[in-house]
């Protein structure tokens, strides 16, 4: 169902950059695709899910819709696209946050801060 709201693609919105983008998108009056892996709080190690962005963008004016996505797998990547064609009609712009960083990169120190192992 196509509407003349502007569309919009945000990977890796449960949190950080990509849910502020998100945010910022929803305040302009787009619908945005919220994408990310975060279905449940919690169950990562930083707050922040794609529901929760897809609620803050409707909030800020626009209309949130969450995807769960692994951007790692090119069928749930197509799949994505395929759903944003077949339900807006189209896409106006992508925002290409997404960020993978493996658990050995990164180490807790005794203070609490995170710390990168080159």
């Amino acid at each position: 169902m196509a509407s003349d709201r502007k569309v919009a693609v945000v990977t890796g919105a449960s949190r950080g950059a990509g849910a502020g983008i998100a945010r910022a998108l929803g305040a302009a009056g787009f619908t945005v695709y919220v994408t990310g892996r975060t279905l449940e709080e919690g169950s990562a190690p930083l707050p922040g899910t794609i529901g929760a962005t897809a609620r803050a963008v409707t909030a800020a004016g626009g209309r949130g819709i969450p995807m769960a996505v692994d951007h790692a797998d090119d069928d749930q990547v197509r799949a994505l696209f395929e759903h944003v064609r077949t339900e807006s009609g189209r896409l106006d712009v992508l925002v290409n946050n997404v960020a993978d960083l493996h658990d050995a990169l990164i180490t807790r120190a005794a203070s609490g801060s995170a710390h990168l192992n080159w």
